[in-house]
């Protein structure tokens, strides 16, 4: 009988122990879903955040290429034009000789001013430039 109730009290022991251990796991067990559940989601958004930016880096690369070709045909076309302007300027030895020379002494003399400080200074001035020689007696021939 002794040993009967013994028997009995160390399955019931042992019954407890189990119970405790299990309850234990299943603990542990919901911690690790509950971890397992948050690294997931922060996967799923680093994920996300990856063909955003893969996304984005292939409309930039498309974009630089645009801009690349645009800039290599703008080029080409300034050095078309500059080339062109340098042979029309060659080509025409009578352009090239006006464009290199300077201004006619008339239209220098035109550009010149003295310093006019006032009124009376400006008629002086008027008075003095491109006065006519004085009409003298007219002679019939």
């Amino acid at each position: 009988m002794k040993l009967t109730a013994v028997f009995i009290i160390s399955i019931i022991a042992a019954v407890i122990f189990l119970l405790w251990r299990v309850d234990y796991l299943s603990a542990k067990w919901d911690n690790a879903k509950l971890l397992i559940n948050t690294r997931d989601n922060t996967i799923n958004q680093l994920n996300k955040s990856i063909e955003k930016l893969a996304s984005l880096k292939r409309d930039n690369d498309k974009a630089q290429v645009i801009h690349q070709q645009q800039l290599t045909e703008t080029t080409e076309r300034l050095n078309i034009k500059n080339k062109q302007l340098q042979r029309l300027t060659h080509e025409n030895e009578m352009l090239r000789d006006w464009f290199n020379s300077g201004l006619p002494p008339d239209v220098i003399r035109l550009r010149q001013r003295p310093a006019i400080n006032g009124a009376s200074d400006y008629r002086k001035w008027l008075s003095e430039r491109d006065s006519l020689p004085v009409s003298g007696p007219e002679s019939i021939h």
